[in-house]
């Protein structure tokens, strides 16, 4: 993970963070591994004025823009607030539509439970220390539980309540993150808009509820697969926040939950 929060695609005034002054987004490695930036930005394609990094770029001034508590945001290098632009750092799954389309669908392959939003259990475990989960939501997710692994969203992830999370949470697809409550991450988050919200012929055919390659969104002069703009709020104030760790990040790699999906045998 390129940062402890990474924010792909343009970034514009949908953002907004914390104004406590007890809200923090830390880059440093609570494992004492290497640090990251506190927030990355990152770009798939350029506009035809600028390239991919200028927009990266512009996406991180905006952030910085939006801030409330500047100091709050701290991570690999001196600089306050800790914003970069990490186009250069980041692995190609995390700043392409393909790229992210093919980690949504890793994702699914290796999940220990997936969760339909019209029809969730009145309980459900999204995994303990002992037992980190890999749990994929096909749709719209609200949480106020506590949870171990990899969370992976393809609608609008809402976190409400006094709250935690250990490991990685991807809201890859509607790319929409909004905070209610005071919940604490430990390892780090992504936020990409890569699939279609609207003009769809039936809810069922939208990304969030069926992440495949035509329900991609595209942009409509050019046809092309691009990264849309993502919404990322953080609302009110609390004690919550985000910190980095590398080694919540790589304990959740036993969470996942390989399947035989052919088999052949040779005669000799």
């Amino acid at each position: 993970m390129p940062a402890a929060l990474t924010i792909a695609g343009p970034v514009s005034s949908s953002t907004q963070f914390g104004d406590s002054n007890n809200f923090y987004v830390d880059g440093h490695d609570a494992c004492g591994g290497q640090n990251r930036p506190a927030v990355g930005t990152v770009q798939d394609v350029g506009n035809g004025t600028e390239t991919a990094s200028q927009i990266a770029s512009d996406s991180r001034n905006q952030i910085i823009n939006d801030l409330k508590r500047p100091p709050n945001y701290t991570g690999a290098d001196g600089c306050s607030p800790d914003v970069q632009n990490v186009n250069n750092l980041a692995n190609q799954n995390y700043q392409t539509p393909d790229g992210l389309n093919g980690l949504v669908h890793d994702i699914q392959g290796a999940a220990t439970q997936t969760l339909d939003p019209s029809h969730l259990p009145t309980s459900y475990d999204l995994g303990t220390a002992a037992n980190p989960k890999i749990t994929v939501v096909n749709g719209d997710f609200t949480t106020p539980m506590d949870g171990y692994g990899i969370l992976l969203v393809t609608g609008a992830l809402t976190m409400s309540g006094n709250t935690s999370w250990h490991g990685l949470i991807f809201v890859i697809g509607t790319g929409q993150f909004t905070e209610n409550g005071t919940p604490a991450i430990d390892g780090a988050i992504l936020v990409a808009a890569i699939g279609k919200t609207g003009g769809c012929p039936g809810t069922t055919d939208c990304y969030a509820t069926n992440p495949s390659d035509a329900n991609m969104y595209r942009d409509p002069l050019s046809g092309q697969k691009v990264l849309g703009s993502p919404t990322f709020h953080w609302d009110g104030g609390g004690i919550g926040g985000i910190t980095y760790n590398s080694c919540t990040i790589q304990s959740v790699k036993q969470a996942a939950n390989f399947a035989v999906l052919a088999r052949r045998e040779i005669t000799y």
